[in-house]
């Protein structure tokens, strides 16, 4: 018989098989591998006989039934997106599910309470999500499901996915100038070859079938995006990251773009070894939409409007210095200082003539 010493995770009880680790734990096993655990990850909840793949560590379950249909698809391609494959009503089967603690950093975001000031608002901050990598056709892709069962609906999906949406946007302008102003500079080589952002893009799932609703139940909507890695860095976060000048000019380009309304926050992904860069889930934070009375109003008192959009404050300490790409658009560093149209803080209202 093998003697197991308890594992450094939540009660469980593991029958082995050959020689593994489980979570960074080293184990000896035999026979068949199976696992019993309960741990934060599935609410506490038990899920029997998954099956540890000497291979890769992933989990996997003979009769997971786990299905589920592709429900929202909205995101077209650009020079900013990286594609899926997926069509709308597609029914997908995910056939293994992986625990990866290289993912961890995407929850920083909902895990985080108070900190610099500077985080995103509204549902997308708050909201806490799981991530996980789902093996669907033989491919690994990145699926992520809210942790309450009621927050699993579809119009929090689309937050994310509109999040995703304006950042391949503003990718797609960032990729344009880079390749405009390496053209003709024959130091930076063919400007095709320059380094690129390109965001993951997520559809929206149904789940039509589960095993597991501990994890997502039938009904629950999740986020499916076309991301296989098994590490996820911050690039932009809080201020306390390591610089890095490609998504940092990005971060600051976005906010250029938008006049100060807009800030591409909690910039997060992999860097390839040819320079670009892949961003998943990433969150804006934006001035909320002004009412056309509310604008007038302001025009007729000349005063301004505080819509509460991002703090100013929060681009220098996101932001804290410029590099030579920041210099090609925006030399002099405004930035966050949106122009003044009609008394308003916004990039131009249309009311009143032209720009300042």
């Amino acid at each position: 018989d093998v003697q197991i010493e308890p594992l450094d995770v939540r009660p469980a009880l593991v029958t082995l098989s050959a020689c593994g680790t489980w979570r960074g734990v080293a184990f000896p096993i035999m026979g068949a591998a199976l696992l019993r655990v309960c741990d934060n990850f599935l609410d506490h909840s038990c899920l029997e006989d998954w099956n540890i793949t000497a291979a890769d560590g992933a989990i996997q379950q003979h009769n997971l039934h786990f299905k589920i249909r592709v429900d929202a698809s909205p995101i077209r391609a650009s020079m900013g997106t990286l594609m899926h494959d997926f069509k709308l009503t597609d029914e997908l089967v995910v056939e293994s599910i992986e625990l990866v603690p290289g993912l961890e950093p995407l929850g920083w975001r909902h895990e985080r309470e108070g900190g610099t000031g500077c985080a995103p608002r509204g549902p997308r901050s708050c909201l806490a999500m799981r991530y996980v990598r789902a093996r669907i056709n033989g491919q690994w892709v990145l699926l992520g499901v809210a942790t309450a069962s009621e927050q699993r609906t579809m119009e929090n999906v689309m937050q994310a996915i509109e999040d995703s949406k304006d950042t391949a946007s503003y990718a797609h302008s960032f990729n344009a100038h880079t390749m405009h102003s390496t053209m003709g500079d024959e130091s930076h080589g063919d400007a095709s070859e320059a380094p690129q952002l390109r965001v993951c893009v997520p559809v929206g799932c149904r789940v039509l079938s589960s095993a597991i609703p501990q994890f997502a139940h039938p009904g629950a909507v999740v986020l499916l995006f076309p991301f296989s890695g098994r590490e996820v860095v911050k690039f932009v976060f809080d201020g306390r990251v390591d610089f890095n000048e490609l998504p940092q000019a990005f971060f600051h380009h976005a906010v250029w773009m938008s006049g100060g309304q807009e800030m591409v926050h909690d910039i997060q992904g992999v860097e390839a070894d040819d320079g670009n860069f892949l961003l998943v889930d990433p969150c804006v934070m934006r001035t909320p939409k002004l009412a056309i009375s509310t604008a007038m109003k302001s025009v007729a008192t000349g005063g301004a409007t505080d819509l509460g959009g991002p703090p100013p404050e929060c681009f220098d300490q996101l932001h804290p210095r410029c590099g030579q790409l920041c210099k090609g658009f925006d030399p002099t560093r405004r930035g966050a200082k949106a122009r003044r149209m009609c008394g308003l803080s916004v990039p131009s209202c249309g009311v009143g003539g032209g720009s300042k």
